[in-house]
């Protein structure tokens, strides 16, 4: 009667190793059929998103965790540029997730490809220019922040950019006061 009790042992052994075996089987064919993905990522842009509010995905993460979330958001952001390389707003985001995750030199790059979606945006060539500032291209800065005035004088951060970038890393104070004159005399109404 031993014997038998051993016997039937392996034998429920057995089936519970295939019953086991059938059910990882169908949950590969499952998850593959979904994308391949067992856990399926959030949508880039939700991500995106979540990680620049800091909420959802981005909410109490650490810099680490933060860095790699960025990294799969910008993955996710190329394949839909090169998907739609004319959307505008696309070219926006890859550029901000480049910025957040410290790739200042691809922000430069996709704003610029940004700049020749929208030639005549002020706003582009300020932010192009805040990134090459603190990339410490201070002349490439400089040269972006005066093509921002010069397509909207009213850009007051175009005018205060200037001065601080000529006054604080190039030792130029004279290019900055009259930068800075240049500024109040576009906008007398300005507070800034």
């Amino acid at each position: 009667m031993a014997k038998t009790k051993k016997i039937e042992t392996k034998h429920l052994l057995a089936l519970g190793m295939a019953v086991l075996i059938v059910a990882v089987i169908a949950t590969v064919r499952y998850f593959a059929s979904r994308g391949g993905e067992i856990f399926p990522r959030q949508d880039t842009i939700a991500l995106y998103n979540d990680l620049l509010e800091g909420k959802g995905a981005g909410e109490n993460i650490s810099a680490e965790k933060r860095k790699k979330l960025f990294d799969e958001v910008i993955a996710g952001l190329e394949k839909k540029v090169v998907q739609s390389p004319q959307d505008l707003s696309l070219q926006l985001r890859l550029a901000t997730a480049y910025y957040s995750n410290g790739y200042l030199e691809k922000a430069s790059q996709a704003l610029k490809q940004s700049l020749t979606l929208d030639p005549e945006n002020a706003g582009l060539y300020l932010s192009l220019g805040n990134v090459l500032k603190e990339d410490k291209k201070y002349e490439e800065a400089i040269a972006f922040y005066r093509l921002a005035v010069a397509k909207d004088s009213k850009t007051t951060t175009g005018y205060i950019n200037l001065f601080y970038t000529l006054r604080d890393n190039l030792d130029d104070s004279v290019g900055a006061q009259k930068a800075l004159k240049e500024g109040k005399a576009k906008n007398p109404d300005s507070q800034e």
